[in-house]
């Protein structure tokens, strides 16, 4: 087993940071989370509002934006290019390829905060989906990836 010397907070880096945490216990979630993963699509819900914002940063002059989540997806995959779908009214509306960064703070109740570069936004035919909270792996299969 590979476990990466110096990285980002992602992936065993991540679970560095938390506290209390022997060795023994990394290597069992670095084996169990990360190794042999294929990429992670996940999807969040966004009013159509806080989307357009998002879709706004494609032309500043720092075009990463962040998504606070209260519990860290367990799918995530240091290969490949992990994906954040994103619903709106009702409808999957596209996805933004996640960067390889992640932040977390213990002393915040969304601990953990993903990152992505907003230029990566890639629109798919809308398709419906029910309201969820939190986040959701249940994503569409945009054709050709």
């Amino acid at each position: 087993m590979h476990l990466p010397e110096k990285s980002p907070l992602t992936g065993l880096a991540l679970l560095r940071e938390m506290r209390n945490t022997s060795e023994a216990v990394l290597r069992f979630f670095f084996e169990l989370f990360f190794e042999g993963k294929n990429p992670m699509d996940i999807g969040v819900w966004m009013s159509k509002q806080v989307l357009a914002h998002k879709l706004e940063a494609r032309h500043e002059k720092n075009p990463e934006q962040a998504w606070n989540l209260s519990k860290w997806p367990t799918r995530f995959s240091e290969q490949g290019q992990n994906r954040l779908f994103v619903a709106v009214e009702g409808k999957w509306r596209g996805y933004f390829i996640l960067s390889d960064e992640a932040l977390y703070n213990p002393n915040d109740p969304t601990s953990f905060t993903i990152l992505f570069d907003t230029r990566t936004w890639k629109p798919i035919p809308p398709t419906p989906v029910k309201r969820f909270r939190g986040f959701t792996y249940k994503t569409p299969s945009p054709a050709g990836n």
